[in-house]
């Protein structure tokens, strides 16, 4: 049987596992927590589930500076269907985001080609 870790770090020795929780598809949303539960669980970690909007925003902020004004965060959500919320910047408390939502694409709608 082989150990299931990070490049040098024995799982075992997490104390913090982060998962996902939405938005996202149910069945992969299901595995991805189901998962990092049971990991948090046998090595006694802290589980903490996070929004991926809330880690596009941070992310965003981080990279680009851009800290004082909105977002729009929207992402492939498969089957024709996109993810979408905005996210302002609250100071200190991070951002804030109103409810999710998904939208159907319309029929024909290409995805632009990936940059090579």
């Amino acid at each position: 049987m082989r150990k299931c870790h990070w490049p040098g770090y024995p799982l075992a020795e997490a104390e913090l596992v982060a998962v996902i929780r939405g938005p996202g598809s149910f069945t992969g949303l299901r595995v991805g927590v189901a998962t990092a539960k049971a990991v948090a669980w046998a090595g006694g970690a802290t589980l903490l589930g996070l929004s991926g909007f809330e880690v596009v925003a941070v992310e965003s902020a981080r990279l680009t500076g851009w800290t004082d004004e909105p977002l729009a965060i929207a992402y492939d959500a498969g089957r024709g269907e996109v993810f979408a919320t905005w996210a302002t910047p609250a100071g200190d408390d991070g951002w804030r985001m109103p409810a999710s939502f998904s939208h159907r694409l319309p029929p024909g709608f290409r995805r632009p080609p990936r940059p090579v």
